[in-house]
């Protein structure tokens, strides 16, 4: 679909070239600019409308031109033959116009598709690269099924919300939070991901004291970082799950969809 979409913008684009020309060649200077400028303008304003808007823009310019057309005929006394020559290059600014509007709309389309397909990717891909971190929506997709097999065992956890504060290589140290965290939990019952430029560990079957010792063990392997506290440049936040928590009760469901 969207190699016929390319095809068909190409064969508009090129089809305007041969109507342009012989526009330019039969309108008179001052008409021919006042038309080329409505055009441009109208392809401008179609990037900024929906499509149902931009026809009906479309429509709009074509009657008003052709009703222009009809005054400029009848005030100027044409013969037939004279106003036929005038409908006829009026039929050539509509196919003009009608060219231009389908290559603008296309092209909106196809770019629409594209960056569909890239967020599409982006919350299919699993984990960040550098850091082994679950992408946000590949994480809530996890922490739900963790929550209802939790409410099914009756088990309780906590979340865990650490973000960077620090105003200075607040990248280099997100990073190396990053790598801590994911080496501090457990890999077969833990979840750790990143949500708005923070990090989100979901800790099963964890009370309290398990979450200090989580924290211990990053800290621990950010001793390089630790000028110094770890609470100088990292906010933590801790959320205690009860048994049912679910998704929403957490304030995460818009990253389910």
């Amino acid at each position: 679909m969207p190699k016929a979409k390319l095809a068909m913008t190409i064969s508009l684009a090129v089809l305007c070239i041969p109507i342009t020309w012989t526009l330019s060649g039969m309108l008179p200077q001052a008409i021919w600019e006042c038309l080329v400028a409505v055009v441009v303008a109208s392809a401008f304003v179609y990037l900024f409308m929906g499509n149902v808007a931009s026809f009906v823009w479309l429509a709009a310019q074509i009657f008003i031109t052709g009703s222009g057309v009809t005054v400029y005929a009848w005030r100027r006394g044409l013969a037939m033959g004279g106003e036929w020559r005038w409908i006829a290059l009026h039929l050539l600014y509509v196919m003009l116009s009608v060219s231009v509007w389908l290559c603008v709309s296309f092209l909106k389309g196809m770019a629409e598709q594209l960056l569909h397909l890239h967020s599409k990717v982006n919350s299919l891909e699993k984990t960040v690269s550098q850091d082994g971190l679950l992408t946000a929506h590949e994480f809530v997709y996890q922490v739900d099924a963790a929550l209802r097999n939790m409410a099914r065992r009756e088990e309780t956890g906590y979340l865990l919300i650490l973000c960077v504060r620090a105003k200075h290589s607040k990248n280099a140290l997100f990073h190396s939070l990053a790598s801590a965290a994911v080496q501090s939990v457990r890999e077969r019952f833990d979840l750790v991901g990143v949500i708005d430029n923070c990090i989100y560990m979901l800790l099963q079957r964890t009370e309290g004291e398990g979450v200090d010792t989580v924290l211990e063990r990053i800290a621990a392997r950010m001793g390089s970082y630790i000028i110094p506290s770890f609470r100088d440049w990292v906010d933590v936040e801790r959320i205690p799950l009860p048994v049912g928590a679910t998704v929403e009760s957490i304030g995460l469901q818009e990253y389910l969809a």
